[in-house]
């Protein structure tokens, strides 16, 4: 993982296909009432970690081999997911009480059910984390050969898990599930920090095109289909389909950036609301689109209003070199 890296530092088709990803996510988790049926938008969760990895390998490698010190770059990712974090957990408070662990970012103690029980798709956030303390301390140490080590070791373990058990791939939420989420979450990871280092020795300069919207259809077409062996789709997916979804991110730009920046810059505080009022007020509204144009809103405002002033603040507080970047 030791090649130059190219000077972009936004990509507009990766930003909208997160803010496509997490509307899918939060029509799957409210499935059955959803208008739109995401059957496949689990998989959301696979695309957002190889986004994870190509966005941290893209804006901390150069970093970390600059000096930038392992434990400066934990706290700007805990300073980077915490404040919607919070949010998240302050409106699954409205329920019902909640655990001080769970506010802290620390998973429940019930071994038996799930790691955030008060919003159940934080148990994403916290593998991801884990996964780039990782990044954090052993980036700048692996080399191109180890990290093909970790794709193979990681992928075999996801298809014995999978594949071997007759499993989908619907599982990471519950502490049974621990090792799966971790998997998926390496293996899915790592293919992310693979495609950066593809696309900076490949020295490609993304065009904009109206091609981009290519794997926006693709994206769509995946996170709702239905098919019956989903062992196997889910492995297609994970494995083929989705880096080759972002790998075109990575060379076609969209013509409407506006729209793209738009959608990433609401993908993450979406992806942290929406379950706990999904789950509070799905049945007590006669029309769940309303809730849904709500919920986006809501999202857009916490973006524009919180998330954005706290990351100006990070920035100010941290030199130019070490300050959270705004990239996808």
């Amino acid at each position: 993982m030791n090649d130059p890296l190219v000077t972009q530092t936004r990509f507009t088709s990766l930003d909208g296909l997160r803010g496509l990803a997490a509307i899918l996510v939060m029509c799957f988790h409210a499935a059955p009432a959803s208008p739109l049926k995401a059957s496949g938008g689990y998989l959301a969760v696979d695309l957002f970690f190889i986004l994870s990895g190509f966005v941290l390998a893209k804006t901390y490698e150069p970093r970390l081999r600059d000096g930038l010190s392992a434990k400066r770059f934990i706290l700007l990712r805990i300073a980077r997911l915490y404040p919607m974090y919070l949010i998240g957990m302050l409106l699954s408070s409205l329920a019902g009480p909640i655990a001080l662990a769970t506010v802290l970012m620390i998973p429940s103690f019930d071994f038996s059910s799930a790691l955030y029980p008060d919003n159940i798709p934080m148990w994403s956030l916290f593998y991801e984390l884990l996964v780039s303390i990782a990044f954090g301390l052993f980036a700048v140490r692996t080399s191109t050969k180890g990290l093909i080590w970790i794709l193979l070791g990681c992928g075999g373990l996801l298809l014995l898990q999978t594949v071997g058990l007759g499993k989908s791939m619907v599982r990471g939420p519950d502490w049974p599930d621990v090792v799966i989420g971790l998997t998926r979450t390496a293996f899915s990871f790592g293919l992310g920090v693979a495609i950066c280092c593809l696309h900076c020795r490949s020295n490609i300069t993304p065009r904009c095109t109206w091609l981009a919207a290519l794997p926006f259809a693709i994206l769509l077409a995946v996170l709702i289909a239905a098919p019956t062996d989903r062992q196997l789709w889910d492995i297609a997916c994970v494995f083929i389909i989705l880096p080759a979804i972002v790998w075109m991110g990575t060379i076609w730009e969209m013509p409407l950036p506006k729209l793209g920046a738009a959608l990433g810059d609401i993908s993450y505080p979406l992806y942290c609301i929406h379950a706990p009022i999904l789950w509070s007020g799905l049945h007590g509204l006669p029309n769940i689109t309303a809730l849904f144009v709500a919920i986006i809103l809501l999202a857009w405002a916490l973006d524009r209003w919180v998330d954005r002033p706290i990351r100006s603040l990070v920035k100010q507080a941290l030199s130019p070199r070490e300050a959270a970047p705004a990239l996808a």
